[in-house]
């Protein structure tokens, strides 16, 4: 066997301590930063939960007026029917004309029924976007609105409202 005699010093000079972000201070800035992402995400999802449920329920809004305004037309087609049958026994207008205004009657009823079929499917929208009563495992309730709406004019200061949506918007933000 053979030893070899060795003596070794080493020095450090600590010239750069506390220069770097130690590990510890690295690992709870990312973390911070994942959390401020997520909760951004979730504001964002947020935001377009809510936009897409004020969509739909416009949606539902708009064809429930297209049905009234169906409906009607509806009544004032069958008004005209009643005149012009009336109009024909006088001898005022020709036995065609109660035939026209009954196909156009029978048109705007076939009119009010897509209505109604639209509002139906937009009531399912509405409802099948809230899903309200889906947490309780039942299927989601109707949503059908209580109030009418009345539209009025709202005066807007655009400056104001993009520094707004710059501070609130998580999405823009």
């Amino acid at each position: 066997p053979r030893y070899e005699n060795r003596l070794t010093f080493a020095l450090r000079q600590p010239i750069l301590r506390n220069f770097w972000a130690a590990n510890e201070n690295t690992l709870v800035l990312v973390a911070e930063s994942r959390a401020q992402e997520s909760l951004a995400n979730f504001e964002a999802d947020l935001s377009r939960f809510v936009s897409r449920v004020v969509d739909v329920y416009w949606n539902y809004e708009q064809a429930d007026a297209e049905l009234e305004v169906s409906r009607r037309s509806v009544a004032l087609a069958k008004e005209l029917v009643r005149d012009a049958r009336a109009r024909v026994d006088v001898g005022l207008l020709a036995p065609v004309a109660v035939i026209e205004a009954e196909a156009d009657a029978a048109a705007r009823e076939e009119r009010s029924i897509v209505a109604e079929n639209a509002l139906m499917i937009a009531g399912r929208d509405l409802q099948h976007e809230v899903m309200l009563g889906a947490a309780d495992n039942r299927a989601p309730q109707m949503i059908l609105p209580a109030e009418e709406h009345v539209v009025s004019a709202v005066e807007l200061d655009r400056p104001l409202s993009m520094k707004t949506a710059v501070e609130c918007r998580a999405e823009i933000r």
